[in-house]
């Protein structure tokens, strides 16, 4: 799956010269932690939530002056130039790496110097959970396998074989295991079971306790 298709488009921007406290307003009025900050369509940086609020109205008898978002700051005098960006065409994991690697909760997307959109760690959390997740009456089955490149064709043809759909399939290495996700039709988790026991005697079915259907 491409950041593409996922990401939010157009992006909420602000210019450089905008002052401080309106980049402040719209991160609060629509509910973001930072914004682009664009010359025309060109990114030139980036502005997030703790970098404004970091700047206090100046204290009253201290010995230090801290600046004022009424008096003068503006966006280019906080934002962050040079961000981390990715391509519309990266995958999703890819941009979670970025995400990850760099410590940020959010990419701007730029294609031909352009930007074209932002994705943010709150989308890439929805696109997980909607890919590994199950829907209504259905139910999610994890296999611990030995190889994923060996055991998944057997589970599949074997299920295939028995008559048995499968809504989605995905598989997962965490801390060196390998994991087979199925999510199959609530009335077939049973057969389902039944076949994959035969199948990889090895394996530990384990149904998983949460379904699409909690209503």
């Amino acid at each position: 799956m491409r950041v593409r298709t996922r990401m939010t488009a157009p992006a909420l921007v602000v210019g450089p010269e905008a002052p401080a406290w309106e980049a402040l307003g719209l991160m609060r009025r629509h509910r973001i932690r930072r914004l682009p900050v664009v010359d025309g369509e060109v990114l030139v940086g980036i502005i997030t939530w703790t970098d404004v609020v970091r700047v206090h109205p100046p204290a009253v008898a201290g010995p230090q002056r801290t600046p004022n978002l009424s008096v003068g700051v503006l966006v280019r005098h906080l934002m962050a130039t040079a961000p981390i960006t990715v391509d519309p065409d990266a995958t999703i994991e890819q941009a979670a790496t970025l995400m990850r690697l760099h410590k940020i909760g959010g990419l701007p997307v730029v294609e031909g110097g352009r930007l074209v959109g932002v994705i943010t760690e709150s989308d890439l959390f929805e696109t997980f959970t909607e890919m590994l997740g199950a829907g209504p009456h259905e139910v999610k089955l994890h296999i611990t396998v030995g190889s994923i490149s060996v055991e998944l064709p057997r589970i599949v043809s074997g299920l295939t074989r028995a008559g048995i759909p499968i809504v989605a399939v995905h598989t997962l290495r965490v801390s060196g295991t390998e994991v087979v996700g199925l999510v199959v039709h609530e009335s077939d988790v049973g057969r389902a079971q039944e076949v994959l026991h035969r199948l990889v005697l090895e394996t530990d079915v384990m149904e998983a306790h949460e379904r699409g259907d909690h209503a």
